[in-house]
């Protein structure tokens, strides 16, 4: 069924690494995982490692396990605050809630035919993908949070030119001039990321594992027959390549699944990192730091 497998696993500029993956060869099922950390809440860790630990368990499809996940997600945040005030997750303010972004599946042959068929579960900013033996390449959900991290870093910048001398170059910066203006034009953009994080599982907003009850109406999930596929990829945000502050590419996410499934995770990995090494202001390729955590699964099926 599974010819070879590669791997990609990377913290960025964080000091914790908020991704999670699962590579169970013997469930056949894998998943790649981005936790968000609480505007001033709780880290994105507790929910991606639950998730993680919950897709690993023996029962149920992959859905179910999310959703026991997300339903255990809720206790352990409550716990984590120890506040007596905080009886549940209703109680906490979404944009401080520890949240995840997921892309899961789970691989299992169907007889008589023999027909390989790939349950998947994905929420938010992970993205999953099939490549078909013509080269054809199939992005299987939607990044529900680009459109609102865009407005983010239309402001952001903006912001630059209150920093900016004509001509001047930021780049050529020293690392705590440039760690000092990134922390100014965060504070300015912050209150926009917060009114996104409060449009959370709701209909004008975006769909996330975040321990509430409405997150499992947010999940996508289905099955796909794998009939003529090669390939089938899973990323996280942190491998979406980045666009020019000049040059905005069509679709980021097409353009990194192309990379990745014609020249490997490594060479899509190296690419990002190498305009992140570049562009340690965030000017030329705006994004909200430096180096985001990198997760990311390519599979190689048997022709």
């Amino acid at each position: 069924m599974i010819s070879t497998t590669e791997f990609i696993y990377r913290k960025g500029s964080s000091e914790i690494n908020e991704d999670t993956y699962v590579v169970n060869q013997k469930q056949a099922i894998f998943a790649v995982i981005d936790g968000a950390t609480g505007l001033g809440g709780l880290s994105g860790s507790i929910a991606s490692g639950i998730i993680s630990n919950a897709l690993q368990e023996e029962k149920g499809t992959i859905f179910q396990r999310v959703l026991k996940g997300n339903s255990i997600l809720a206790e352990e945040v409550v716990k984590a605050l120890q506040n007596p005030k905080i009886k549940s997750i209703c109680d906490i303010e979404k944009q401080r809630r520890s949240c995840c972004a997921m892309a899961a599946i789970e691989l299992s042959a169907s007889s008589p035919h023999d027909v390989i068929k790939m349950n998947y579960v994905t929420a938010a900013d992970c993205l999953l993908f099939v490549q078909y033996q013509n080269g054809h390449i199939h992005q299987v959900n939607y990044d529900d949070i680009d459109y609102f991290d865009q407005k983010g870093l239309v402001l952001a910048k903006e912001q630059w030119k209150d920093y900016l001398l004509v001509n001047e170059d930021p780049n050529k910066w020293e690392s705590l001039k440039i760690s000092q203006t990134l922390q100014s034009i965060r504070e300015k953009v912050n209150p926009i990321l917060q009114d996104n994080r409060c449009k959370l599982n709701t209909s004008k907003g975006y769909g996330i594992i975040d321990g509430s009850q409405e997150a499992g109406d947010f999940l996508a999930a289905g099955t796909i027959p794998l009939v003529n596929v090669r390939k089938i990829l899973l990323l996280t945000d942190g491998l979406k390549i980045h666009s020019h502050r000049n040059r905005k590419l069509e679709n980021e996410w097409l353009y990194s699944a192309r990379l990745a499934f014609e020249h490997g995770l490594a060479h899509l990995e190296n690419t990002i990192l190498e305009i992140e090494e570049n562009d340690p202001s965030c000017y030329e390729y705006p994004r909200f730091k430096q180096h985001d955590d990198k997760t990311g699964i390519l599979i190689h099926l048997e022709s």
